[in-house]
């Protein structure tokens, strides 16, 4: 079960993976995001506006990427951690 929820939430998962559209996964691959931890490390490099400086994504595409990590599991940068995680840390 554990390995399952690695897999899902490995930063090599390909955006295709995320069913998010496919205007929004040529957008992404063409500013060079082809995997979940690109995404992810742009979040936490640059926040929200990495993203939306991104010629054709704005604040509802941002939004609907956010929110299909987070329905896979992943914590994005800025999100709180659960509250057994923050213990266990």
């Amino acid at each position: 079960m554990e390995r399952r929820r690695a897999e899902r939430t490995s930063p090599e998962l390909s955006i295709a993976e995320l069913g998010l559209g496919k205007r929004m996964e040529k957008l992404l691959t063409e500013a060079n995001l082809s995997k979940v931890g690109d995404v992810l490390g742009l979040l936490e490099e640059k926040g929200d506006d990495g993203f939306t400086d991104i010629k054709g994504l704005g604040l509802k595409a941002l939004a609907d990427l956010k929110k299909s990590l987070r329905a896979r599991g992943y914590t994005l940068p800025g999100d709180e951690l659960p509250a057994k995680a923050q213990e266990a840390a």
